[in-house]
């Protein structure tokens, strides 16, 4: 007799949710919401859609990228492809745009700067911001935002691996060795196409893609994705 697969799907990526009121598909691996609906039974669709059609999942995406506007639009964009639950440290923000535009989007109150348990600034959304675990800690008289580093870092599943006596061993550049950009771990990321890091927006033939790798991922795949 055959034993049963112990093979376990994975979890939807795209599930129904109630937003401040409204109803929402969620990505609960990133936490966005791709679009908002007037009913439930709408909601529930439109997520099992999205999670079973890889090419509905990245034309939803692109979408909701393409109604963006203002002047935070591409900042956001950067946030949802590259930040941890919408949070993203300032050294990968900085590789996109100048501390001078993030410094005058965030006066404008559409980006929130703050500090992770560590010390280290990150940028989020408003809205990203207002879900966090929030304290305030005195630094020379002023009062700065810290965050818990769990909410804020992103996953690092090679580093986790890495056993800690290792980890923390110096390194010939004088840095812990898991925190040293040449000596440290390589992140496979979300996206598992190359050596992209964005976060993924749905599976192509079992891997996890993001919408700019789905191209690729697709066309090897014999698929096509639809116009956008």
């Amino acid at each position: 007799m055959a034993r049963p697969s112990r093979h376990t799907p994975p979890a939807p990526q795209y599930i129904p949710a109630e937003i401040e009121g409204f109803l929402a598909v969620l990505d609960q691996l990133n936490g966005y919401v791709v679009s908002t609906h007037d009913t439930h039974v709408a909601t529930v669709k439109r997520a099992d859609q999205l999670s079973a059609d890889p090419a509905e999942a990245v034309a939803a995406v692109r979408k909701m990228d393409a109604g963006m506007s203002g002047p935070a639009a591409d900042v956001y964009r950067m946030l949802r492809r590259y930040g941890y639950h919408r949070a993203v440290i300032q050294s990968d923000a900085r590789q996109f745009f100048s501390y001078y535009t993030l410094t005058k989007l965030t006066e404008a109150g559409h980006l929130v700067m703050m500090w992770s348990e560590e010390g280290l600034p990150y940028y989020s959304t408003p809205v990203r911001f207002d879900t966090l675990t929030i304290t305030f800690q005195s630094d020379r008289g002023e009062l700065i935002p810290t965050a818990p580093d769990r909410e804020l870092r992103r996953r690092r599943e090679a580093l986790a691996a890495m056993p800690s006596h290792i980890r923390r061993a110096r390194c010939e550049h004088g840095l812990q060795t898991g925190d040293c950009g040449f000596c440290g771990p390589v992140e496979a990321w979300e996206c598992d196409w190359g050596t992209c890091r964005a976060n993924a927006v749905t599976r192509c033939a079992g891997r996890r893609v993001c919408e700019e790798c789905a191209f690729v991922a697709f066309a090897v795949a014999g698929k096509r994705l639809p116009e956008s």
